[in-house]
């Protein structure tokens, strides 16, 4: 009885991780890997059945709105992450490669593969468990990176089950001294990234610019004693600059300007102002006062051709890590 309400539960909660991230289908296979690999009797189980047929049920919702819309999103997520051309690009494959040790930590994953290497009963049910999820899922995303530019957080699910392998290891072999330097190590990054010492790296001053961006956008507003409230919609370059309208409150009131890269903003765009969803601005219904804030100059040309000029209220160049832009707030009444 016990096996089959965690096989329920399991379906339950794989449902809910596809409706989170569609790449947590690699857990779900990771597992189906295991079952084939270790548990294959499995397969005569109809609760094994019943928990796949729970985890459509759950992701349903999904896949009808895809059905809805030409299947758009599982469309983008299999361009936006999948190279057309196998051409292998080393430095990307290396940037990713190196990045997650700083993701993981560098003084845990190193270790950790040395630990599965030298372990001669790492091919036991138990620790094949846990170390299918984490193997495939990196080797997932590394090998698409070979390939095309990936974020180094896509990985992260891959480290689920590889901190529980890790805490194993640690537990076993009493590993405190490890533990302590890891520690240090941490205390020594978050201090260069809490104070101007870390500005000499360019890599900590390029995550320190963008993670301070709402709260020094907070400032240049109130610096300028513009009253946000009074727009009817906030024009940005991209869905990245929606957190920025977000912690004003506009949520129902944001226009994403370009459709670059396609999101939900371009759907709700053509839903509630009939604006094409792949294709520049070309015209816009009556939005009244709005304010684009961002750092296109094309995207205030467009904006300039379909407003008339706009009331520059902010022009500054700003330097975000080792890249110069130029910031705009500019007024406009349609």
């Amino acid at each position: 009885r016990g096996e089959q309400e965690y096989a329920l539960w399991t379906g339950l909660f794989a449902g809910a991780l596809l409706l989170s991230k569609y790449t947590g289908i690699l857990l779900p296979v990771s597992l189906g890997l295991y079952i084939i690999l270790y548990r294959r009797s499995l397969f005569a189980n109809r609760y094994l059945y019943l928990a796949v047929i729970l985890c459509i049920a759950v992701f349903s919702p999904v896949i009808y709105w895809n059905y809805l819309h030409d299947f758009i999103s599982f469309k983008f997520q299999i361009g936006h992450g999948v190279a057309q051309e196998k051409v292998f690009h080393p430095n990307e494959f290396f940037k990713f490669s190196g990045a997650q040790l700083l993701l993981f930590h560098p003084l845990y994953l190193l270790p950790l593969f040395y630990f599965i290497v030298r372990d001669r009963e790492i091919f036991s049910r138990k620790k094949m468990f846990l170390l299918i999820p984490f193997l495939f899922t990196l080797g997932f995303f590394i090998y698409f990176a070979a390939f095309k530019k990936a974020n180094a957080q896509w990985a992260l699910p891959a480290y689920l089950s590889a901190t529980i392998l890790l805490a194993y290891y640690l537990a076993q072999r009493n590993a405190a001294k490890l533990i302590v330097a890891a520690g240090i190590m941490t205390a020594l990054a978050l201090l260069l990234i809490k104070t101007p010492a870390g500005d000499v790296i360019p890599a900590v001053k390029n995550f320190k610019s963008r993670a301070v961006k709402i709260d020094h956008f907070d400032k240049e507003i109130k610096s300028l004693h513009i009253d946000i409230d009074s727009y009817d919609y906030i024009l940005i370059d991209d869905y990245h600059g929606t957190d920025v309208a977000y912690y004003f409150k506009k949520y129902d009131n944001v226009l994403v300007v370009t459709p670059e890269r396609f999101s939900n903003f371009n759907i709700w765009r053509y839903e509630d102002l009939n604006i094409s969803m792949a294709s520049p601005l070309v015209s816009l219904p009556k939005l009244g006062k709005c304010l684009y804030a961002g750092i296109s100059d094309l995207h205030l040309y467009e904006l300039n051709q379909l407003f008339g000029k706009g009331k520059v209220l902010l022009f500054e160049k700003k330097m975000i890590g080792s890249r110069e832009i130029s910031f705009y707030l500019v007024e406009y009444h349609n």
